[in-house]
């Protein structure tokens, strides 16, 4: 496994203030984004088809990963969609410099490793 590959990640959590669920994306490549500091990002959820590009707000972990995060108004039909995968594979693109990030990620045990979070539970 090369290190770029070691590193990637796809995270939920909370946000600062508590609610709502977020979605984060993390890779180690530097993209620049675009003005605003957006990345597009595209997914698709095995077995299913493509859903993207949309612009997801670029962030840094701060390490030497980067990464972004998915607009709240996508979260719940994300997690909808992820609970009843069995993959989820997330293609960034950077407008800033075309470079582009494709990763793929087992969903095995996400709905357990949710049901901990607090702003996860469902209401």
């Amino acid at each position: 496994m090369s290190e770029p590959e070691r590193l990637a990640s796809v995270g939920f959590g909370c946000t600062d203030g508590g609610r709502p669920l977020a979605v984060r994306f993390f890779w180690a490549s530097h993209f620049y984004g675009n003005s605003a500091g957006e990345v597009r990002v595209e997914y698709s959820i095995e077995p299913g088809e493509a859903y993207g590009d949309h612009y997801w707000l670029l962030r840094s972990d701060n390490s030497e990963n980067v990464g972004a995060t998915m607009p709240s108004d996508l979260v719940p039909s994300f997690r909808s969609q992820a609970e009843a995968g069995r993959v989820v594979v997330l293609v960034a693109k950077d407008p800033g410099s075309d470079a582009m990030e494709r990763r793929a990620f087992s969903l095995k045990g996400m709905a357990q490793a949710l049901s901990h979070l607090p702003c996860a539970q469902e209401d």
